[in-house]
């Protein structure tokens, strides 16, 4: 007898739970996990995607894998929550230094802090997960631009022709 089992051999692409690992500096890693794992407990609630810290070496300094896996669009968005909690903290440096601003938060402000290099980053995001990103008639992407102060644009995949 025997021999059964077998079953569910993850549903073809569409359903198939990846993963993805981004380095997340060691100073931010307590900031990602928050008082007794409440961050990083909201941020898996709020993607649906599930995110564990790879806690290895006793190093503090040293950046740490964040692991997301979800489905592609969840893990996609999970990350982009992490970069808007990163980049958020990094702003609140900022203002701290430079004497706060009496904490008008309007976007006036932000524009100053072109002087200070922008940095570009490019991000891969699978093509199940584009309107995602971009949302109803781009609502997402101008959350995140506003949010984040960063201008997120998309580029075809090179290897495309014309006709796609």
């Amino acid at each position: 007898g025997g021999g059964g089992g077998g079953g569910s051999g993850g549903g073809g692409g569409g359903g198939g739970r990846n993963f993805v690992e981004i380095m997340v500096p060691g100073p931010k890693v307590g900031l990602i996990i928050g008082k007794g794992g409440e961050t990083i407990k909201q941020l898996q609630e709020k993607s649906g995607a599930k995110m564990v810290v790879i806690q290895d070496g006793p190093n503090q300094e040293q950046e740490k894998p964040l692991r997301i896996s979800g489905d592609p669009a969840k893990v996609e968005y999970a990350k982009q929550l992490v970069y808007d909690l990163i980049a958020e903290k990094e702003m609140q440096a900022y203002n701290r230094r430079g004497g706060g601003g009496g904490g008008s938060r309007n976007m006036d402000d932000r524009q100053q802090y072109d002087g200070y290099g922008t940095s570009e980053a490019e991000v891969l995001v699978p093509r199940a997960a584009v309107g995602v990103v971009i949302g109803k008639g781009g609502d997402m992407i101008k959350k995140i631009q506003q949010e984040t102060g960063a201008r997120v644009q998309f580029q075809q995949a090179r290897e495309e022709g014309p006709g796609e």
